[in-house]
């Protein structure tokens, strides 16, 4: 079914929705008068990846032992899942040749039925020269205010309401698919009445710029726009930091760290990195903000400590910089006064946020580690590319509470955090992963 909607900016790709409505089932996991857990974009609500969330999961396996329900949803899946009003969204794709139908789904937390499905557009894949294994046409995570969802394609920007009709669309990279190489990386960040969107060039040449715009998260309207020369191949996704005079957004760039002002887009400060070709995201725990991130042999953790200088304004200034435990994709987490972080192949590193000091490092289960560090509940998770799930206690001290298996492998996407489910998506399924008694207590009971 095609429906009217509101087209804003030049476009030249067919536009159709499709909504499939389902009938909810009437069981429920949690009682309706409880308040709907939230988890509204990459990341989590403050885009750290810690969870306030008490009796997270420990133990589950590979025969579904542990987890509420499994679905199949649209793949491949690198994105993110979200969750808002009970409902979960996420982006995905349908592939027929060279033509690609983009997604937005919505699940029902409770029991993973699916409410609707809607098909935002429909337009050529993109001609990556080297098609990443870490990402699609459908990559960067959406983002919720509680009453639309926001979906970022890398062409086109829209937005939907909960029941999954399309609100507006708006292209904002007529050239996109002409320069892509590893495709958008770089997830939606909602501020305010703003949504941001950074796009960096992803090849160095004269005539090609990255750029982090602004735009209206009502009509898809452009706010501003920052454009810059100087740099380029970042994927990593921004994030927000409330300044001595007014909202910062903060991100990872090749060979510098960034800082723009949120209402008019002007760049504040940066500082030097020693990192290339960024893609995990930085994070930021009161006036302590860390970044590591890093690759082809360019790698760095450096972390600084915010502060306001004689003018009012921000001036950040480092405290330390190593060039250990950076992974190239899965962002690392700050929880508890601790570091953490995980290598492409699963050497895990725990640090002292403050000083730096390496407190310890073990090699986790063999595997790639691409799905970002997620925390909570004093544990922290890490899954590996290959299904096996690593649950280690938020200690200064090493700590394996769980080695775990999952159903479905291929885990590239970053782990949601909801109604205590880790909400984890495969290549082609989504699980909601609620944890089973550990496999001393089932034996005893069963003796």
């Amino acid at each position: 079914m095609v429906r009217q909607m509101m087209v804003a900016g030049r476009t030249t790709f067919t536009v159709a929705m499709t909504v499939v409505l389902l009938q909810l089932g009437c069981g429920r996991g949690t009682s309706e008068s409880a308040a709907s857990p939230e988890w509204n974009r990459f990341r989590g609500p403050d885009g750290q990846g810690v969870s306030t969330e008490e009796g997270l999961p420990v133990h589950w396996s590979e025969d579904g032992a542990g987890v509420r329900w499994t679905v199949e949803v649209p793949g491949p899946g690198v994105s993110s899942p979200i969750v808002n009003d009970w409902k979960i969204f996420l982006t995905g794709e349908g592939i027929e040749g060279d033509t690609t139908d983009l997604k937005v789904i919505a699940l029902d937390l409770r029991t993973g039925e699916r409410l609707w499905e809607t098909t935002v557009l429909s337009r050529q894949r993109e001609p990556f020269p080297v098609r990443s294994v870490n990402n699609t046409s459908s990559g960067p995570t959406p983002v919720t205010d509680g009453e639309r969802i926001y979906a970022y394609f890398g062409t086109h920007l829209a937005a939907l309401d909960f029941s999954g009709e399309l609100l507006w669309i708006y292209e904002v990279d007529s050239d996109y698919l002409e320069h892509a190489y590893y495709g958008a990386g770089s997830s939606l960040v909602l501020a305010g009445d703003k949504l941001l969107v950074l796009r960096d060039r992803e090849k160095v040449a004269p005539e090609l710029v990255g750029w982090l715009g602004a735009y209206d998260k009502l009509t898809g309207k452009r706010l501003w726009r920052k454009k810059w020369q100087d740099t380029c191949c970042s994927y990593t996704t921004p994030i927000l930091y409330e300044g001595p005079s007014g909202t910062e957004i903060l991100i990872t760039q090749a060979g510098r760290f960034a800082s723009f002002d949120l209402e008019t887009g002007k760049r504040l400060w940066t500082r030097p990195q020693k990192v290339n070709q960024p893609v995990a995201s930085p994070v930021l725990k009161g006036d302590l903000l860390c970044s590591s991130s890093g690759g082809h042999g360019v790698k760095n953790v450096t972390c600084w400590k915010m502060r306001a200088n004689s003018k009012g304004n921000t001036r950040p200034e480092p405290l330390w910089a190593r060039n250990q435990g950076v992974n190239s994709i899965a962002s690392a987490v700050l929880y508890n006064g601790l570091l953490f972080s995980v290598t492409d192949e699963g050497v895990m590193y725990c640090f002292d946020a403050q000083s730096g000091r390496p407190l310890w490092r073990t090699r986790l289960e063999r595997g790639n580690y691409s799905a970002s560090l997620t925390a909570g509940d004093g544990k922290i998770y890490a899954f590996s590319r290959w299904g096996s799930s690593s649950v280690i206690a938020a200690a200064s001290r090493f700590e394996l509470l769980a080695l775990n298996t999952l159903p479905h492998r291929d885990v590239v996407a970053t782990p949601a955090v909801a109604d205590g489910c880790l909400l984890v998506r495969s290549k082609d399924h989504l699980m909601c992963v609620e944890g089973a008694p550990p496999p001393a207590a089932e034996e005893a009971t069963a003796g």
